[in-house]
């Protein structure tokens, strides 16, 4: 509650207060573990915004959205990215732009920018596998999760060919997750970017070769992607 109080005591706000209603209650939420970086209180809040990752960042349902609180992910993460200084900038930048817009020109402040901070925060909401950034250096165990929950969408074969297309409405400032396992008999596996070439659209893979999880990453450039096998024993694929 106090921090809401900083807040508020920032230049006035260019919008009305609810234009920036989310962002608060993030902002406020990330201030307990700043300061209390060991009770742990913001954890419970988590899995609010991770079970709607593919919702757009400010987006609202009810003024007593708990959506706002999760959200504290949000500032969490700039900070463990090493942006810590674009907090108290983007509620600088609030008293002349909107939300969003505030946010993005205090990315802009300490180098970086939505294109290319946001799609490694949505790697990081993944929060599992070689993508756990926020359970290794705070021990929370929320994860986003992809349409069939925790557990993969295997794939196997008795002869052919499998095919599944991805649904690709997005919003904007929004992300979602496809999580694939790979049956023995399956000799290729072949991704095809649909994003390829769209404005700010980002792909990224986290990829279980030979039984070990790789480090992300990015296909936002690939038109698509090949895993031959057994040579390269694709195992188990998550889509970002």
């Amino acid at each position: 509650e106090l921090m809401h109080a900083i807040n508020h005591a920032q230049p006035w706000l260019a919008e009305d207060c609810e234009e920036y209603r989310w962002i608060d209650e993030a902002t406020s939420t990330w201030a307990e573990h700043f300061v209390y970086p060991n009770a742990e209180s913001e954890h419970g809040r988590a899995v609010h915004y991770l079970l709607t990752t593919d919702k757009p960042l400010d987006h609202t349902v009810s003024d007593r959205d708990q959506r706002y609180y999760g959200l504290y992910l949000l500032p969490f993460d700039l900070a463990l990215r090493g942006h810590e200084a674009a907090i108290p900038e983007m509620w600088k930048q609030f008293g002349a732009r909107k939300s969003l817009a505030g946010i993005e020109a205090a990315l802009g402040k300490v180098g970086t920018s939505y294109d290319e901070f946001f799609p490694r925060f949505m790697v990081d909401n993944w929060n599992q596998h070689s993508a756990a950034l926020y359970h290794e250096k705070d021990g929370l165990e929320e994860t986003a999760h992809a349409p069939d929950g925790e557990d993969p969408e295997v794939v196997s074969l008795s002869g052919g060919k499998y095919e599944k297309k991805i649904a690709l409405d997005l919003y904007y400032l929004s992300s979602r997750y496809r999580y694939f396992r790979f049956g023995p008999e399956v000799k290729a596996v072949t991704f095809d970017n649909g994003l390829y070439g769209i404005d700010h659209a980002k792909t990224w893979a986290i990829e279980k070769i030979d039984g070990e999880w790789k480090e992300p990453r990015e296909l936002t450039g690939e038109m698509g992607v090949s895993w031959c096998r057994p040579a390269q024993k694709l195992e188990e694929l998550v889509l970002v």
